[in-house]
């Protein structure tokens, strides 16, 4: 479900990543959700281990980033063991101009460069998975969740209609 293509190692705990294409765009970069593995989390007597991400494939000119928004991270041993969530972290987020530049089909004719999102995390479990995102992810089954949450309503069936579309199989 990820859209992560690719992650150069540039020492021990910094990556530069490179995220796929937006779906339904041509060639856009803005959106990124990815998992890592094999965690492993400060030890109290070496300080905080801590990841330095890169996304610097980034195409917008300005971004919520540097207006205080931070990366979304989610635990699986967390959200089993404790019932937490997605949620916001990460530190020394910055979003900036960088030295590469885009492709000609991306650039609307105009000489342009990449863009870089930069940030750092701590990850507090050991051989956990974490999955990172810039938003929380809304899939097939929560907008069926959703629609089917707005239809109990007692207001429904003034305001609201379900109605199939396409059959498939035929």
């Amino acid at each position: 479900g990820g859209n992560l293509l690719w992650a150069v190692r540039l020492g021990p705990y910094e990556y530069d990543l490179i995220v796929r294409s937006d779906v339904n765009t041509r060639s856009y970069h803005q959106w990124f959700y990815f998992a890592l593995g094999n965690t492993h989390p400060a030890k109290a007597q070496c300080g905080s281990v801590r990841y330095k991400f890169n996304i610097v494939n980034m195409q917008k000119p300005s971004s919520l980033f540097n207006h205080g928004m931070r990366p979304l991270r989610y635990s699986f041993r967390d959200a089993h063991k404790h019932g937490v969530g997605w949620v916001r972290s990460g530190d020394d987020v910055c979003y900036f101009q960088n030295k590469h530049p885009m492709p000609l089909s991306s650039r609307g004719g105009k000489d342009s460069r990449y863009y870089t999102l930069t940030f750092t995390m701590e990850f507090h479990n050991a051989n956990d998975t974490y999955m990172i995102s810039n938003g929380h992810p809304y899939g097939f089954t929560d907008v069926c969740r959703h629609t089917d949450a707005m239809l109990r309503s007692p207001l429904a069936p003034r305001i609201l209609r379900r109605q199939l579309l396409v059959l498939l199989g035929r």
